[in-house]
């Protein structure tokens, strides 16, 4: 999964990936100020399917990752 930020969408941007049970399997962010592209890999995790949701006060986005 990339995650990009760029300027429009203003403070630093939190990342979290849940499993289908809605638990947390990865939770990081994206500093306003520093690298504005994360990779996360789910290669270390059972396939199936995943919520990612980016978000900070102006700006909330969620979609579904299958990983085969």
């Amino acid at each position: 999964i990339e995650v990009e930020s760029f300027d429009q969408i203003g403070d630093n941007l939190t990342i979290q990936v849940f499993d289908n049970l809605g638990r947390t399997v990865i939770n990081s962010s994206i500093s306003k100020s520093g690298i504005q592209k994360n990779i996360f890999y789910l290669e270390d995790y059972s396939s199936g399917t995943y919520f990612v949701k980016c978000f900070n006060q102006n700006f909330e986005k969620q979609f579904k990752v299958i990983k085969l």
